[in-house]
């Protein structure tokens, strides 16, 4: 028999398999991993494109907003020539109906309906001005259903050959009674053409016979006080 001479100094550990590999990491976590910080890297990415989109746009709505306020296009649509048609498809079946017409519009029709679902109301009319053809849409909202909000709400078009050339939202303060009147508040809609030269025209007209209106409302008022008036003759001028 023979024996194994016996190895001078310390004998080495033996070595299992087990440790000389390192632990492998997870396929699924790391899989997860890196999904997380792809859609963290993604979703930075569109919001930036998003958030430079908006801001891009809130600047178009600005100044469209201040091209149709300096203009005088959105007084010209809302109040003036809203609150003037806006009861011509009732107005249109009077025999004097171009009576209540202060500007020279032909060829007038209108509509008008109610959609109780929405609650909302919704009157069209259709003139010719000089060459060209428009219909003023208008949407009446109503009032907001919550808080003590009282303001109607509402929208506005003016349209031709079926494009909107101007949209406006309209607001109209109901605390203020038979004075209430639509006016404009903001801008969806813009489309500059030919089109701006006729509104401005058209609500000079309107705005023209209603200070005539005035006017001689005032000067019949002081004719009819004045003929029962007897001014004394010593010295008063």
């Amino acid at each position: 028999m023979f024996w194994r001479a016996k190895s001078k100094g310390r004998s080495a550990p033996l070595v299992g398999p087990s440790d000389e590999m390192e632990p492998q990491p997870d396929p699924e976590q790391a899989i997860g991993e890196a999904l997380r910080e792809y859609q963290t890297h993604f979703y930075d990415k569109v919001r930036n494109a998003f958030d430079e989109d908006a801001e891009a746009a809130k600047k178009i709505v600005s100044r469209a907003k201040e091209i149709v306020g300096t203009s005088g296009l959105g007084p010209a649509l809302a109040p003036v020539l809203l609150e003037h048609i806006q009861y011509w498809p009732s107005w249109s079946t009077h025999d004097n109906f171009y009576e209540f017409v202060k500007f020279p519009g032909r060829y007038i029709n209108g509509s008008y309906e109610k959609d109780e679902e929405n609650r909302s109301k919704r009157t069209v009319v259709t003139f010719s001005y000089k060459e060209a053809v428009y219909s003023l849409k208008f949407v009446d909202e109503g009032m907001s259903t919550w808080g003590s909000d009282m303001n109607a709400y509402g929208k506005v078009e003016l349209i031709s050959n079926e494009l909107t050339l101007l949209g406006l939202d309209v607001v109209q303060d109901l605390s203020k009674g038979e004075a209430a009147r639509w006016r404009w508040s903001n801008v969806f809609a813009f489309f500059p053409g030919p089109w701006m030269k006729d509104l401005v025209e058209i609500a000079a007209y309107i705005d023209g016979s209603q200070v005539r209106q005035l006017e001689d409302f005032r000067n019949k008022d002081a004719m009819t006080r004045a003929s029962k008036i007897t001014l004394p003759s010593n010295g008063i001028d």
